[in-house]
């Protein structure tokens, strides 16, 4: 076979283990989501991908790399995201950033309530897969915030309480989401949504003068 031939059937090939890896992984967040991860099995998982038992074996290697490649997924492509952070200048930047923040978190409702829920009873979970993540991730927007302050785009305000403020703003957001009594907002939803936390975060509650 010749060497263009080899290398356009590997391509094929690893995109369609991507693609089983992403039918199990989505399959298994919703399995997850519902049973939780302990009482779940990887015959469930198996029915729910549509698959047999073993052919999952071909991807994975038990539930648990399962589970921790959904966490990889969500964490990768939160970090991929503040990677820019650093570059936002205007407000219409910060909306499109929070928007953009909010997608991730309104469209992969089963993966991260499955994250949320498991590291709130597993220490280990959380400990050993998340904190350092999540301290990471409020290190970069604190450190956004504080620069912006230092340049004058933002008022003066206290930038690690600013920085839990905000996380616990989104929290408020999502967890309807994430608990199954929302739909995920619509992209004119979630704009709406970003436009009212910014103007929120840059402008505070202010009591007008009777």
């Amino acid at each position: 076979m010749p060497p263009q031939e080899i290398n356009g059937f590997e391509a094929r090939r690893q995109r369609r283990i991507a693609r089983k890896h992403a039918r199990i992984m989505k399959s298994a967040a919703q399995v997850f989501a519902a049973k939780g991860y302990r009482t779940t099995t990887t015959r469930e998982i198996a029915r729910a991908a549509d698959m047999a038992e073993g052919t999952l074996y071909n991807y994975f290697a038990g539930k648990r790399e399962i589970f921790l490649s959904i966490v990889e997924e969500v964490l990768a492509a939160l970090l991929e995201l503040l990677e820019d952070v650093g570059q936002l200048e205007t407000r219409a930047d910060v909306v499109a950033f929070v928007e953009m923040l909010f997608d991730v978190l309104s469209t992969k409702p089963a993966s991260i309530r499955t994250l949320v829920m498991e590291a709130w009873v597993d220490d280990l979970i959380l400990q050993d897969l998340l904190m350092e993540r999540i301290v990471s991730i409020m290190a970069q927007v604190e450190g956004f915030i504080a620069a912006s302050i230092v340049e004058g785009k933002f008022r003066p305000m206290d930038s690690r309480l600013a920085t839990r403020m905000l996380f616990g703003m989104f929290a408020g957001l999502v967890l309807p989401v994430l608990r199954g009594m929302e739909a995920p907002p619509a992209p004119p939803e979630r704009h709406a949504m970003a436009e009212a936390a910014v103007n929120l975060l840059m402008e505070g509650i202010q009591l007008r003068d009777e």
